[in-house]
C-alpha cells in the first residue's frame, strides 16, 4: 500500500522563533506550510486548509493542545 504524500501543514505555537524553525523545516521538505499562534486560529486554518499534518504545542496560553 502507497504511503500518501504529505502536501499541507499546519504549525500551531506561542513562540515566534519555533513557528519560522519548522515552518522552514517542512517548507524546505515541500510541504505548503501555514502558521497560527494560538489554538482558535489553528482551528480556523483547519477548517481553512484542510492540513495533511499538525504540529501543535500542547501548552498554548488560551487553549492547549
Amino acid at each position: 500500500m502507497p504511503v500518501p504524500k504529505l502536501q499541507k501543514a499546519l504549525v500551531v505555537d506561542d513562540s515566534p522563533e519555533l513557528r519560522l524553525l519548522l515552518g522552514s523545516l517542512l517548507t524546505h521538505l515541500g510541504l505548503d506550510v501555514v502558521a497560527a499562534r494560538d489554538g482558535e486560529t489553528g482551528l480556523a486554518l483547519v477548517a481553512e486548509h484542510r492540513p495533511d499534518i499538525i504540529c501543535l504545542d500542547l501548552m498554548l496560553p488560551t487553549m492547549s493542545g
